[in-house]
């Protein structure tokens, strides 16, 4: 019996060329999910550092400049010598 088998190649060849083209589309949303999520940490992670380090301290020093203009501030100005805005605290105080 004569069994004709040269078509098992080719359909061997189909079958793994499916196989390499999933995995390319797999591994392409897995980066294209990984890129996002990594984009959007950061970008929370920026305004989280942002607003407590750069946005609170200098609306706290605007807060009380406005009362210390106005007379009604009480208390004296804490002045952190770690913060950036240690010379702009130290001048408040003086005031």
């Amino acid at each position: 019996m004569i069994v004709d088998k040269t078509g098992e190649p080719a359909d061997i060849e189909v079958y793994f060329e499916d196989q390499r083209n999933d995995m390319i589309v797999r591994l392409s949303i897995g980066a294209a999910l990984a890129s996002i999520l990594s984009l959007l940490l950061t970008t929370f992670g920026l305004r989280y550092f942002t607003r407590k380090y750069v946005v609170t301290p200098i609306d706290e020093l605007i807060r009380m400049t406005e009362e210390i203009v106005a007379g009604t501030f009480e208390g004296d100005v804490e002045v952190d010598e770690e913060s950036a805005y240690a010379a702009l605290q130290e001048l408040l105080s003086s005031g």
